[in-house]
């Protein structure tokens, strides 16, 4: 595969909108020099996947921790480009 040769610009994108989440997929496109948002994806599988055996999504889901604060709290105090 080739890297993009705005990939640095995408990256940076990337962590920009991931950063207020603890868990997201960023899915970016680029046209010529231009590079769009396509979609933030925040359950895999549409949170619908199943675990085999079932006792691993307890395990791993004991591994999640979710932040004190919320996304609006991120927008009020944090300095970001628009």
């Amino acid at each position: 595969m080739i890297r993009p040769e705005n990939f640095d610009e995408i990256m940076d994108l990337a962590r920009r909108l991931s950063k207020p989440f603890p868990h997201v997929r960023v899915d970016l496109i680029t046209v010529g020099r231009k590079l769009y948002v396509e979609e933030l994806t925040f359950y895999t599988a549409s949170g619908a996947g199943r675990f085999d055996p079932v006792e691993w999504d307890y395990k791993l889901g004991d591994l999640f921790v979710l932040p004190k604060a919320n996304v609006d709290d991120f927008e009020a105090t944090e300095q970001h480009a628009p």
